[in-house]
């Protein structure tokens, strides 16, 4: 009788253990997650490896990736701002997700978003857009 206890006993806690497992395939590394974090602002813009001028409206603006995984932005020369560049400041809604091997979805809410690759060149870092033409690279903003 005792024998079958301990057998049971250990079945038992081998099945809670394996239960409890962390084999999850859609676990990421949250140290993956650091690579995007931060205030970036445009360094240099790509089309098809051939560097472009940056858009006028665009190199004033700043892009925040916040650990709280929501997405901002803001112009950082508000006195400087030009009016015709509109929209000077987005943060509600806005959100990124971490799929893994340097790839990131953002989007709005929970709507379907986009997928861009990000990766980093020194201190930089680097976006590149699912046309696999576009490649935007980034300063670290303070």
């Amino acid at each position: 009788m005792t024998k079958s206890k301990l057998f049971y006993s250990i079945l038992i806690g081998v099945m809670i253990f394996s239960a409890c497992s962390s084999d999850d395939d859609s676990s990421v590394n949250v140290s993956d997650d650091a690579i995007i974090i931060g205030k970036w602002k445009t360094y240099k813009h790509f089309e098809s490896n051939i560097e472009v001028e940056i858009e006028f409206c665009g190199s004033f603006f700043i892009t925040e990736y916040n650990v709280n995984k929501s997405v901002g932005g803001f112009n950082f020369d508000p006195d400087n701002y030009p009016i015709s560049c509109g929209l000077s400041v987005y943060e509600f809604g806005w959100n990124w997700v971490n799929r893994g091997n340097g790839i990131y979805e953002i989007r709005y809410m929970e709507e379907e978003g986009t997928y861009y690759k990000f990766s980093k060149e020194g201190d930089r870092l680097v976006r590149e857009f699912p046309d696999g033409i576009t490649k935007i690279i980034y300063n670290p903003f303070n």
